[in-house]
């Protein structure tokens, strides 16, 4: 039986653990979180879904806990650590894992590059996911929603390995393995953007999504981003009612795009998860988003093609000083973006 080694017991991490775990594949959760770890470890590890909640028994560590008692090579290691945590959490495992080891990169933003230099473009697989889910206490995971979750190795080839993975994770929900993992990486870029912008006002998802004054901030940003990846060449991808080319392509105010928003908007309305996962960092734990790890890498490939992406930009600056503490979450702040527009 594979073992699987999940590096990040958060939110996306716990999820997977807990339903390959429960489904009888052997699973091991590192997590810095020392309460977290402690209390998966007493009292096991609880998921909370829209039909119940289940309990599943788990073996938890913290990083040094388990680099002091494993020898043995790790195979199959699934990162699902913060963007900025993306080097830092890896290295030390880099002394145990082997030619035939696979790390995959199960997190937001360009991190497939981050592990690719530290690990090698051979033992990186790719990963695009979008599981609605919140860490709510320690031991404690809220699961709003499955979500999709695509597999692909960074040089298009449709490998063995994949399939076993996606055999293993199959336990969770329904995988897909694709050739083309970059084209959904950066759709969800400019996806997961649209829903971080969101967060600088202390609402739900939906609500402010629909309303239309300010769907063309909402727009604006997406479609900043998804002009970079096309400058990239990148062949970008559809997925859930997301479609990236509608917004490439139309104008703000076409019904095309509208009708991207408005299958968002009445697909966020079905989740338990009402609030995203950049506005529980700033509300709720009052720490840095992840937003300016993600965001660096574009704003990086955007000056290569003398793209500026104004709206994108203030964006992260209005979050950077939510961060701070010298901005409160507002409408106001949508404003702001939208006089930019």
């Amino acid at each position: 039986m594979r073992e699987y080694i999940i590096i990040g017991a958060g939110a996306i991490g716990s999820v997977l653990g807990a339903y390959l775990k429960r489904k009888g594949i052997e699973v091991i959760l590192i997590d810095e979180n020392k309460e977290h770890i402690e209390t998966i470890n007493s009292q096991g590890l609880t998921i909370e879904t829209p039909t119940g909640s289940f309990n599943t028994k788990i073996d938890a560590f913290s990083t040094e806990d388990f680099m002091e008692q494993r020898k043995e090579s790790l195979k199959n290691v699934i990162l699902s650590v913060k963007a900025q945590d993306t080097k830092r959490a890896l290295m030390p495992f880099i002394e145990l894992l082997d030619e035939d080891s696979s790390v995959v990169s199960c997190q937001n933003g360009l991190t497939e590059s981050l592990v690719s230099e530290v690990i090698g473009e051979e033992r990186t697989i790719g990963c695009f996911v979008n599981i609605y889910s919140d860490y709510l206490s320690p031991g404690l995971i809220k699961y709003g929603g499955q979500g999709s979750l695509y597999l692909g190795e960074l040089n298009g080839e449709k490998s063995d390995r994949l399939y076993k993975i996606k055999e293993d994770l199959s336990k969770w929900g329904t995988p897909v393995i694709t050739d083309n993992i970059n084209g959904f990486i950066w759709s969800k870029l400019a996806y997961g953007s649209v829903l971080a912008t969101t967060a600088l006002v202390d609402e739900k998802m939906a609500t402010i999504l629909s309303l239309e004054q300010y769907r063309p901030v909402f727009v604006r940003i997406a479609k900043e981003i998804l002009c970079v990846a096309k400058e990239e060449n990148i062949n970008l991808e559809n997925f859930e009612e997301w479609d990236p080319y509608s917004i490439l392509d139309f104008q703000i105010n076409s019904k095309e795009v509208e009708e991207v928003f408005d299958n968002l908007v009445s697909r966020l309305k079905t989740y338990t998860k009402v609030k995203s996962g950049v506005w529980r960092d700033l509300a709720i734990k009052k720490k840095k988003t992840e937003m300016h790890s993600q965001l660096t890498p574009v704003f990086e490939r955007a000056e290569k093609h003398s793209l500026n992406l104004p709206i994108t930009r203030k964006m992260l600056e209005l979050i950077s000083e939510i961060e701070d503490g010298i901005r409160e979450m507002s409408y106001n702040n949508l404003d702001i973006l939208k006089r930019l527009t």
